[in-house]
């Protein structure tokens, strides 16, 4: 996710993801990410920490088409 990307490298502690969790509408929700992200290493599956959910892009176009 670039949205996650600190100093150009993801990291799942970064401020962004923080204030997510930490708003009151959003936090009490499931998020889903997309693990896709720009540049090097750019798949991040299983690299997102708790309340965040994930998913693959099977998942999500089947989803899509149900």
């Amino acid at each position: 996710m670039s949205l996650a990307r600190l100093n150009g490298s993801f990291t799942p502690y970064h401020p962004f993801l923080y204030a997510l969790r930490s708003e009151p509408l959003l936090g009490n929700l499931k998020l889903i990410m997309e693990p896709w992200d720009l540049g090097d290493q750019g798949w991040r599956t299983g690299q997102f920490l708790s309340p965040f959910a994930e998913w693959n892009d099977r998942f999500r176009d089947a989803a899509r088409r149900f």
